[in-house]
């Protein structure tokens, strides 16, 4: 059986968090799941465990960062090693420890292409 190609977009701004999500799975058929905050995002990935990747803003959240996000991911094995995309409106230098790539807040179509060819398992060798 082939593993269905999810990612987890964790985004305050609910417009943009279902813009994405409509995107991602309208145009390119693939699974998404959500989260409105680094906390719940947080909860959400150790109960899933699988995404190809997670789309992080780098946005101020309620009770956690992206930075504690980062840090309590780092520590658990089993999602440790799930790739970080973060958006953010600026470049963020150095790059923060734990994040794989930045891209540009107003994500494209392409953009998202590029991510989901980048990052998906079943088209590496």
């Amino acid at each position: 059986m082939t593993k269905l190609f999810s990612i987890l977009i964790i985004l305050s701004d609910h417009n943009q968090r279902v813009s994405f999500r409509e995107m991602a799975e309208r145009t390119f058929g693939i699974s998404v799941f959500s989260a409105g905050s680094a906390f719940q995002g947080l909860d959400l990935l150790k109960r899933i465990k699988s995404p190809e990747f997670i789309l992080l803003s780098s946005q101020p959240f309620p009770l956690m960062t992206y930075e504690q996000f980062l840090s309590h991911k780092s520590r658990d094995p089993s999602i440790a090693g799930i790739p970080v995309v973060l958006l953010s409106t600026a470049l963020i230098k150095p790059m923060p420890a734990g994040i794989d790539q930045q891209v540009a807040d107003l994500l494209s179509k392409e953009d998202l292409a590029a991510l989901i060819k980048r990052y998906n398992s079943s088209t590496k060798n």
